[in-house]
């Protein structure tokens, strides 16, 4: 017999013994690649979270942080940090509290009033800042790499057993109906899971949040490969100079800054004034030389 031939009745051999074990092989297969799932899982959510905190709202940065005055201003917190480990305000005075204890100095335990940060008394907690639209969408894009990683993962083998079903059908217009709905199934999730960056770019800009995308960027970079909206971001990019601003796209009133400079820039012909006020630009009256 030709050595084809041997390897064909060979290769039907091993399927008629394979379906005799009603796919046992298979199943022993799954549930170890499960086991080897879930040792790796801890190790991925481990990193991904690494990668979430390395952001700008993290709970043990002080910048993620507000304490608020009498008047309801805000104000930044003190380096103190409380035994839970929890960021100080500054005591009514606007003196520091105490390392350790946090108890505003003038007075004993005993003679504290009850109102926080008076004499005596403990300092206020500072509160932690609610993250912003943006950074929730910056958290949604990693949960998004870790469900790419599984997905990646467990798709390449659940397609293996999908084909190796699909040759021990011998003809069985059922089973062949079946295994093809799942195989249809199986292309359609795949490609929604690869999709979820632009329907979720595009969700957040139907919500309307930071619809400008000099102030975006969703970076793909670090998975191998440029994806869809790449102009878009989640941290916001600070306008250095408003009157570069506003000849490329308008005003700058209530865009992000961080300097202590002051421009005069021309809108419209006439003169105006931009500063730089808690962290955005706005417009003022009092012409001031730039």
């Amino acid at each position: 017999m030709k050595e084809p031939f041997k390897r064909l009745f060979l290769f039907t051999d091993i399927c008629y013994i394979l379906k005799a074990m009603k796919l046992s092989v298979s199943k022993r297969v799954i549930k170890i690649f499960v086991l080897i799932s879930l040792v790796v899982l801890p190790i991925v959510g481990k990193t991904v979270e690494a990668q979430i905190q390395d952001g700008e709202f993290s709970g043990s940065s002080k910048s993620s942080y507000q304490c608020f005055t009498e008047n309801g201003d805000i104000v930044e917190p003190t380096d103190r940090k409380d035994s839970s480990g929890r960021f100080l305000c500054a005591c009514l005075d606007g003196s520091l509290p105490l390392n350790g204890t946090g108890i505003c100095a003038g007075k004993s335990i005993s003679e504290c009033s009850g109102v926080p940060g008076s004499p005596g008394c403990p300092a206020a907690k500072a509160t932690l800042i609610p993250p912003t639209l943006q950074q929730i969408e910056f958290w949604f894009v990693r949960i998004i790499y870790v469900i790419w990683t599984l997905v990646a993962s467990f798709s390449v083998f659940y397609l293996l057993v999908l084909g190796y079903q699909y040759m021990l059908t011998r003809g069985d217009v059922t089973k062949i109906t079946e295994i093809r709905q799942k195989i249809i199934y199986y292309i359609i999730g795949f490609a929604l899971v690869f999709l979820a960056i632009p329907i979720l770019t595009t969700v957040f800009r139907v919500l309307g949040v930071n619809s400008q995308a000099e102030c975006y960027n969703v970076n793909l970079d670090e998975i191998g490969f440029q994806f869809f909206f790449s102009e878009l971001c989640t941290a916001p990019t600070f306008v250095d100079d408003p009157c570069d601003y506003i000849d490329n796209f308008g005003s700058p009133v209530g865009k992000v800054c961080n300097t202590a400079l002051q421009y005069t820039c021309t809108e419209e012909g006439a003169s105006v004034i931009y500063r730089c006020t808690d962290g955005v630009w706005t417009d003022v009256n009092v012409p001031v030389d730039r």
